[in-house]
């Protein structure tokens, strides 16, 4: 049971952060007093998944490196970062996992770049049982 802090005017406020996305069904009551008899109300109360945010930037890299290393960050939609989770990224037809740090920081290591051009890496979030999944685009370039 989640408890309500009062405010003004015979309103009330239930923090719903810590529930999981999905449809609840909230049993709303009265118990009545002198003035006014008892009353209560079964109502849905809908709890979203949010946005996570990805920081990902273009990135410039040597063409003789052979090990191109290359990070992003996660955090929620409140500025958390988040650990612990996978991501991809898909550059050239090769797809490379990478998981989050302690501080919510990913580095794919992309060894497929070996040509001089500039390429479009498509960065995915699969989202979870919180958040959407997401994903961004970014150029590479190698010279």
């Amino acid at each position: 049971m989640l408890k309500p802090t009062k405010q003004r005017n015979g309103q009330v406020k239930v923090k719903v952060a810590t529930l999981v996305p999905k449809t609840y069904t909230a049993l709303i009551s009265f118990a009545g007093n002198a003035n006014y008899k008892a009353s209560s109300k079964s109502v849905k109360v809908v709890v979203n998944k949010t946005k996570a945010k990805l920081t990902a930037k273009k990135k410039t890299f040597k063409r003789k490196v052979k090990n191109k290393k290359y990070s992003v960050t996660l955090k929620t939609n409140k500025g958390k970062v988040m650990k612990k989770v996978v991501l991809t990224l898909k550059v050239k037809g090769k797809t490379i996992k990478a998981k989050t740090n302690i501080k919510g920081k990913a580095v794919f290591k992309i060894k497929n770049l070996k040509k001089k051009g500039t390429f479009t890496a498509v960065i995915k979030f699969k989202g979870n049982k919180y958040y959407k999944k997401l994903s961004k685009k970014v150029k590479i370039r190698v010279k």
